[in-house]
């Protein structure tokens, strides 16, 4: 790769006014520059000392962010947390019996409404007499 002069002191740009950016990004680069290409990937040994310290703070700080990710996500599934509060159940179900279930929960789900709109016919003759 070929980096212009001082390529390693330009920021990484984006567009803070993105609905779809993650409040705790947008905090994160509203506070700190995030440059776009790190001084070693250049192979440009020469930045000033305060360009090298940055650049470093900001490849600790990442590798720490995606440490923190790493324990979170053992921990999570180590206590369950990313699995449903049925799957020891419905991890050993068959094929048939995943059928079964789903067409009982479709019939379920008509009788409900059945009964919903009953309900609300009935409520509609006591407020018309």
């Amino acid at each position: 790769h070929e980096y212009a002069i001082g390529e390693e002191l330009k920021c990484e740009e984006v567009d803070m006014s993105d609905p779809k950016l993650d409040p705790l990004e947008w905090s994160v680069r509203k506070a700190i520059s995030i440059p776009r290409v790190y001084y070693w990937e250049t192979e440009n040994y020469s930045v000033s000392l305060r360009t090298k310290v940055w650049h470093r703070t900001i490849q600790t700080m990442g590798i720490t962010l995606k440490c923190a990710e790493k324990m979170g996500e053992v921990f999570t599934d180590f206590f369950g947390l990313n699995s449903s509060r049925y799957s020891d159940v419905t991890d050993f179900m068959t094929d048939e019996e995943w059928k079964e279930a789903k067409e009982r929960a479709v019939d379920d789900k008509a009788k409900r409404n059945a009964y919903l709109q009953d309900q609300a016919v009935k409520k509609n003759k006591i407020n018309v007499v």
